[in-house]
């Protein structure tokens, strides 16, 4: 991947950015979980019986940013135009297929 192409990425990913705030108010988030340890003296805000010297292990929600830019340069690597095509066609985008094969180029 040259510097142009790195360059188009990055400003492809800024541009959903800025639609998914303009339309949302937020960054597009992805969730995935995480294994949090709860004394029981946090525990006993839900109003329950708990051992007293007892960690309790829960999964908690955790929200994350999606990086554009990784994902585009990933598909982009794997498939190549193709791969940057499907990623926006799947986000709601309608893109230009022509006009990415035209400024993605291998080129160098």
């Amino acid at each position: 991947m040259n510097k142009a192409q790195r360059k188009f990425l990055k400003g492809l990913s800024e541009s959903i950015d800025r639609v998914y705030i303009s339309q949302l108010g937020r960054k597009m988030t992805y969730e995935a979980t995480q294994k949090t340890n709860i004394s029981h003296e946090d525990m006993s805000l839900v109003n329950k019986k708990f051992d007293d010297d007892k960690e309790y292990t829960f999964d908690m929600p955790i929200f994350y940013e999606v990086n554009h830019f990784r994902r585009l340069k990933r598909e982009f690597i794997k498939h190549g135009v193709n791969g940057v095509y499907y990623y926006l066609d799947n986000l709601g985008f309608e893109p230009d297929e022509e006009k990415l094969k035209e400024v993605l180029s291998w080129k160098r």
